[in-house]
This record gives structure tokens, sequence and C-alpha cells, in this order.
């Protein structure tokens, strides 16, 4: 039970860790775009993974008003992170 448990807080603050890593490069590259006029702003943002950060990169998009599209199995139809997104594909 307790190497259980553990794995989980590590798996929790991996996750809290990743997401606020790319929540800040999402961020970083929004603002580096609206400065300068040569590099096009991003209007689509592809999430190749699924659960929870998935959901998170969607938020934060969200939040900057980019638009975003997520990729699914068959067996991940009813998955949370496909109804998340704007628009949402089968690949497999």
């Amino acid at each position: 039970m307790i190497v259980k448990l553990k794995n989980k807080l590590v798996l929790h603050r991996f996750i809290k860790t990743y997401t606020k890593l790319i929540y800040f490069l999402i961020l970083q590259l929004y603002f580096k775009m609206e400065k300068d006029s040569n590099i096009k702003q991003i209007k689509k943002l592809l999430v190749a993974n699924r659960g929870e950060i998935a959901i998170r990169v969607f938020r934060a998009a969200a939040e900057l008003k980019i638009k975003t599209v997520a990729v699914y199995t068959y067996e991940d139809r009813y998955s949370l992170h496909r109804y998340k997104a704007d628009q949402s594909f089968q690949i497999g």
C-alpha cells in the first residue's frame, strides 16, 4: 500500500510540474508572437495526448483563445479529452 501511494504521489507531482511547463511554454510562445510581427500567431493546437494533461492543455489554450484538436482511437471514443477539444478526429 505504501509503495502504491508513493507512486501515485510522485506521478501527481510529475503531472503538475509537466502541466505547468506546457502552460508556461504556450504562454511564452503566445507573447513572443504578439511582440514580433514576423511570426504568425498560433491558430490551432493539436494535442496528441489524453487524460489529465491533455485537458489542462486544452484549458490553457482556451484561455489564450487558441482552437484545439484532439486525436483519439476507437477505444478512447468516450474519453473526456475528446469532448474538451474544439475538434476531434479518430485515427485508429
